[in-house]
């Protein structure tokens, strides 16, 4: 994978998420799509397995770095590093574990594919941030809202994935990927 090309389209991902998430949010509800996790499962459905989880686990963190959380005291914010860089890697991995069984360059593949990895990311996310509450009274988390407001912002990133994921299988050979369905070695190359 050409790690140049995977740096720019996960900035220009995280830009459009962190730039329309406000202007494309259902209402006061707090569900928006994630245009970083659509990258993610299209990374997860292209790249070795190895190379996939290298990059969730970029996503994850700077998605991580760039969400914050209001402290208990009302005044200051929290950081927390790491429960979406987990969630992303298992999502990734659980993807990777499906690819061998979808016709990748589906639109409803990457619809049901992206929904699916959002749905781990987000119970990840919510499981650890709960666990943290619980010891740690800086950070007050309410799990029950907070579980339903991001799965329906999983499903709503599975709804942009049929956008998004045509345009990132366009340019799959800048991210130096070989052909998807060929065999790049091995008896059933000479066939």
């Amino acid at each position: 994978m050409n790690w140049v090309v995977f740096a720019l389209a996960a900035w220009i991902t995280m830009g459009i998420e962190l730039g329309l998430r406000p202007s494309i949010q259902l209402g006061d509800s707090g569900m928006a799509p994630s245009f970083a996790l659509v990258l993610v499962t299209y990374i997860a459905l292209t790249a070795p397995r190895a190379t996939a989880l290298w990059a969730a686990m970029c996503v994850g963190v700077a998605l991580d770095l760039t969400s914050e959380r209001l402290a208990a005291n009302n005044i200051e914010t929290l950081t927390i590093v790491g429960p979406t860089a987990l969630g992303c890697m298992l999502g990734a991995s659980a993807v990777g574990n499906l690819r061998a069984m979808v016709y990748r360059r589906s639109p409803l593949t990457m619809l049901v594919l992206a929904a699916l990895l959002s749905v781990i990311v987000q119970i990840v996310v919510v499981a650890c941030l709960a666990a943290r509450s619980w010891w740690d009274p800086a950070l007050v988390f309410h799990a029950r809202p907070e579980l339903a407001s991001r799965l329906g912002s999983a499903a709503y990133t599975g709804a942009i994935a049929l956008v998004v994921g045509p345009a990132l299988n366009f340019l799959t050979p800048l991210f130096g990927f070989h052909g998807l369905h060929q065999p790049r070695s091995g008896s059933a190359a000479r066939w």
